[in-house]
């Protein structure tokens, strides 16, 4: 809940993101903090359920995988109840822009 939270919040509110940022990473530069904040709000998807597709393509690369599917390391079920409850939808809500 905390994790899509705050990525609701850092998609959603792009001043204070932008804030956080120019804090941590001690950079004063508006444009070049534009564009980190451009860049990073697109990596992590909205409803952050795992793909088997990314597990997959990680197992391609283990020499010694055994039998082991995608399936055996996913769970979603949380994400799927949170989702179902309608939270993720509720928390990116609490910052559209009106």
């Amino acid at each position: 809940m905390g994790f899509v939270a705050g990525m609701a919040r850092v998609k959603g509110d792009s001043d204070f993101t932008i804030k956080v940022l120019r804090k941590y990473l001690r950079l004063s530069d508006a444009k070049l903090l534009a564009g980190t904040y451009d860049y990073w709000v697109h990596i992590y998807p909205t409803k952050p359920y795992v793909d088997p597709e990314e597990i997959r393509s990680y197992l391609s690369t283990v020499q010694d995988r055994g039998t082991a599917k995608p399936e055996d390391f996913i769970d979603n079920s949380i994400m799927a109840e949170l989702d179902h409850e309608g939270f993720i939808d509720a928390a990116y809500s609490k910052f559209k822009k009106r």
